[in-house]
């Protein structure tokens, strides 16, 4: 037998299960026929005897196939040892498999071979295989002959590991020569990318410890843990290495990490290393102050630790470490080394003062440059004058110039900042100076500025202005500091001698008034204690009023005077307040008043007619025996302002007003009125109204018309029975005439001369009126009468014969009422009991024909019944002829137009002359000429 693989040769791992039939009967082998089957012992290796007709078989499922393209694809081989007895014809078939189905079947026969000799065969795997299967069979003749059968072998067969990129720390490191520095204290990121072309690419792989001391030996730990495989994805593999900041000892620095494959004899090894390589600097600190008049440095230190990751917070300090220090950006001043808990220090004086910038810089064993940076200010005169600042109730004062002020009967809080080294300051004391009277610190003792400040309240008593002085202290050093301020009165009012509008004292300041096109000046005198400071004008609104010096903008109080110039910017006026103030005093001096507007329509409200806005110059619009009332309320910027309303008219046209135009009337707070109409002999036309004022302000501009009783004079209105199509035009004398049930449009065209064009209307009835739910407009809303006319769909719903009025109106402008009539159907003339006689004998009008002898006359008579005659007065009735036979046939009926019913009428007669055919036949028609389709049909037949 030949021996068994030693594990170093082996390729990779093996496919088979059991191969060496060890645990035979377990299943991982499937038997053919039963009872051919015999496990053996050959020394301390295993093999199973297959007698004849006796088959074994195992199915292997392949792995997933990598993505590599490699120009050498990975291959299959399959080996195994054998020996046959009694010259059985022995065989391996092998079942190529894909997706459960099967691709491709061989049967090889096996050598005759009496000796144990081994058999190697590549095989023949396609991209599409997902399985294969394997099977000995000992022959087909049964007895003492078979197959022995042992180490059997499948192996994939891939070639060592050409990653794309190897990435540590965020760094890429050379394939050729990988390392990999472990550092304590620290989580290490690894990340393995694969060739595109390499066959390891989605494969699995794991890391393998490679040093002489076992991993668990070192305080190290890897996710995934070593051995553990993982596949090697195309965007790349992350292991994650955690190194404990405890230092074990006896353990060598150096070891190496192996990235394995189970199909590849050829590791990718990595050498690795751990220890103490990143360094960082902390716990910077300055102490003392810099000050060149007193001849003082400032010390500054740092200490360098070994860089562990945020979980260890305990990190040691690194000794022996040079500490460069740089100036302004680069300008070595010298090297330190740190002491043996990491620390280095650095004494600081330079020749000049001013803003320093100093770098404490080192270089760890990745050669990583790290650095920390210190802002220095170095003193020239003192630390109060260059390093503190004091505001008074928080207005800045400069240390080294004039006082300040206070206000007299208030409490002020002084306040001191220090930006910078603020404990150099030690406990800071604010004192009176001696000759201060009536004031009082507190507190009174000493403290050390905090990161916000320190404040005191100064209690100043007394109404005098006086100058006052106080000191800064420091129990640090023996400098101090004069803080001088004069304390005032509160009240800029107080402080102001006088007030000047325009070379005059106004007699109250909340009362000023200009006009749109007027300027002010405003002059004021202010005692000789603020001369030093400046005053300032302010306005609430920034649209109405400009100044000059601009609002806001402090000017210096010269000769104790200060003069501003304003001017209206906004037309539209309005209310402005202004407040002289200066500073620090808090209360000032207030003035108010308004600016009258450029257009009187801008302090206008509301303008109405009869209640209804006026929202345009055209909007007026009078019809006769009709007043009209105009309200025009004012914005608070033009109460009591006196106007007065004018008008202008031409060609006839005549109206009235009340109070009578010209008459000046003062605006109201909620309006003022006045009743218009026409002239009873006004002419219909247009006309103008003004509304001004002697205040000055552009006039309000008002164009009007006066109308007339007729719509005619305006409009023409056209009906279209929507069944024939015939179109009627409307006199609004008469009115609609309409059938129920049925849709009628309608067209109101505005004539040539018309005075309310763009005017939009609509269709209504009376108030109250009982049709309201019966009628249907649409559209409903109102319709703007343009130069194309406005149309409209109309439709009556209700049962029954039934008049009512139409309004056309234009919201409260205008009203005209048209009568309607609605038909019930067309045999309205036989419904209301109308009599038909013909040559003196009464018909009924029906589908029968009517004899007429030839070229007799005919009179047909209409009677209206009293109903009838009070519906139908004011339209007309006309009799139609026509469907004769021939065309040679003739009718002549008189009156040959229509007849007009009045409430006198009581009968309608028509003769009628024939000429018509014997045998032929015609027929005559009584129809409303105002709506044809309400009609009666006669026929005849001439004999």
């Amino acid at each position: 037998m030949i021996e068994k693989y030693n594990q170093t040769d082996v390729k990779g791992r093996n496919f088979i299960a059991d191969p060496y039939f060890e645990k035979w009967g377990n299943g991982d082998w499937e038997k053919g026929e039963p009872n051919k089957y015999t496990k053996k012992k050959d020394g301390d290796r295993t093999y199973l005897y297959i007698s004849g007709k006796g088959s074994i078989s195992q199915s292997v499922m392949l792995p997933e196939k990598s993505s590599g393209k490699s120009d050498k694809p990975p291959f299959y081989s399959l080996t195994f040892d054998y020996s046959v007895k009694n010259k059985a014809t022995v065989s391996l078939i092998l079942t190529y498999l894909s997706g459960g189905s099967e691709r491709d079947k061989k049967e090889i026969i096996l050598e005759d071979k009496k000796e144990w000799s081994q058999y190697e065969i590549l095989l023949d795997v396609s991209e599409e295989d997902t399985d294969i299967r394997l099977e000995f069979y000992a022959g087909k003749s049964a007895g003492n002959k078979g197959i022995n059968l042992t180490a059997v072998d499948m192996q994939l067969h891939i070639g060592g590991l050409s990653p794309e990129s190897i990435v540590f720390e965020n760094q890429n490191i050379p394939a050729d020569k990988p390392l990999l520095r472990f550092n304590y204290g620290r989580k290490h990121v690894l990340n393995i990318k694969p060739a595109a072309d390499n066959a390891w690419r989605d494969l699995d792989c794991a890391l393998k410890w490679g040093g002489d001391i076992p991993a668990s030996n070192y305080p190290i730990s890897f996710t995934p843990e070593l051995n553990t495989a993982q596949p090697l994805n195309k965007e790349g593999s992350i292991w994650e290495i955690a190194c404990s900041a405890q230092k074990v000892s006896g353990i060598p620095e150096t070891f190496s990490v192996i990235l394995a494959s189970e199909y590849s004899s050829v590791p990718f090894i990595f050498s690795a290393e751990i220890g103490d390589y990143l360094y960082k600097l902390t716990e910077p600190k300055i102490s003392g102050i810099a000050v060149i008049a007193q001849n003082t440095p400032a010390y500054l230190s740092i200490r360098v630790v070994c860089d562990y990751d945020d979980g260890y917070p305990d990190m040691p300090g690194v000794p022996d470490i040079d500490v460069r220090w740089e100036i302004n950006g680069g300008e070595s001043i010298g090297t330190a080394k740190t002491d043996t808990d990491g620390m280095a220090a650095l004494t600081f004086l330079p020749e000049k003062s001013g803003n320093y910038k100093l770098a404490a810089i080192i270089t760890d064993k990745t050669g990583r440059e790290s650095r920390h940076q210190f802002d220095i200010i170095v003193y020239e005169r003192s630390p109060w004058l260059d390093d503190t600042r004091v505001a008074v109730n928080n207005t800045g004062v400069d240390l080294s110039g004039e006082a300040g002020y206070l206000m007299n009967g208030e409490v002020t809080v002084l306040h001191l900042t220090c930006d910078k080294n603020r404990n150099a300051f030690g406990r800071v004391t604010l004192e009176n100076k001696t000759g201060n009277t009536g004031v009082t610190i507190t507190p009174a003792g000493g403290r050390e500025i905090p990161p916000e400040g320190l404040s005191w309240d100064l209690n100043i008593t007394g109404s005098d202005s006086r100058e006052l002085a106080f000191l800064l202290t420091s129990d640090q050093f023996g400098i101090s500091q004069e803080i001088r301020v004069i304390a005032l009165q509160n009240d800029s009012g107080k402080e102001i001698q006088s007030l000047k509008i325009n070379g005059n004292v106004p007699a109250d300041l909340t009362q000023l008034c200009t006009g749109p096109s007027e300027s002010m000046t405003l002059n004021c005198t202010v005692n000789k204690l603020v001369s030093r400071l400046q005053a300032e004008l302010n306005s609430k609104d920034s649209t109405l009023l400009t100044a000059e010096p601009a609002f806001g903008q402090l000017q210096s109080l010269k000769n104790n005077t200060a003069q501003w110039e304003l001017h209206s910017i906004n037309p539209q006026g309005g209310f402005f307040d202004l407040a002289l103030n200066i500073p620090p005093l808090t209360t000032p001096l207030t003035l108010s008043g308004r600016v009258l507007p450029q257009e009187i329509a801008s302090g206008i409200e509301t303008m109405t007619l009869n209640n209804a806005p006026v929202t345009a110059p055209g909007d007026f619009l009078l019809t006769p025996d009709n007043i009209y009332t105009l309200t025009i309320k004012p914005h608070p910027l033009l109460k009591d302002i006196p106007v007065s309303l004018v008008s202008e008219t031409s060609n006839g046209v005549a109206i009235i007003s009340n109070p009578p135009f010209g008459q000046e009337v003062s605006l109201a707070e909620n309006g003022s009125s006045w009743q218009i109409s026409a002239d009873p002999s006004s002419a219909r036309g247009k006309f103008s109204l003004q509304i001004q004022s002697r205040r000055g302000g552009a006039p309000v501009n008002l164009n009007g018309a006066v109308l007339s009783a007729d719509l005619q004079d305006e409009v023409s209105v056209q009906m279209t029975d929507g069944f024939s199509g015939e179109k009627y035009k409307i006199d609004p004398n008469i009115g609609f005439v309409f059938e129920a049930d049925k849709s009628y449009p309608l067209v109101v065209r505005l004539k040539k001369n018309n005075l309310i064009h763009g005017q939009t209307v609509t269709w209504g009835l009376p108030d109250g009126d009982s049709h309201r739910n019966a009628i249907s407009f649409d559209p409903e809303e109102p319709v703007e009468l343009t130069a194309s006319g406005a149309e409209w769909e109309f439709s009556y719903t209700e049962k029954g014969d039934t008049q009512f009025d139409l309004l056309l109106t234009s919201q409260d402008k205008f009203s005209y009422k048209i009568p309607c009539h609605i038909f019930n159907d067309a045999d309205y003339l036989e419904r209301s009991q109308c009599e038909f006689i013909l040559n003196s004998n009464v018909i009924i009008p029906d589908d029968n024909y009517h004899d007429i002898e030839w070229k007799k006359n005919i009179s047909l008579q209409l009677k209206l019944s009293p109903d009838a005659t009070m519906f139908l007065s004011g339209m007309s009735l006309a009799l139609i002829t026509h469907n004769m036979d021939d065309k040679d046939d003739i009718l002549i009926v008189s009156p040959d137009k229509p007849v007009l019913v009045t409430q006198d009428t009581c009968e309608v007669q028509w003769n009628i002359k024939s000429n018509v055919a014997v045998g032929h036949r015609f027929t005559l028609e009584i129809v409303v000429d105002n709506l044809k389709s309400i009609t009666s049909v006669i026929k005849f037949l001439s004999i």
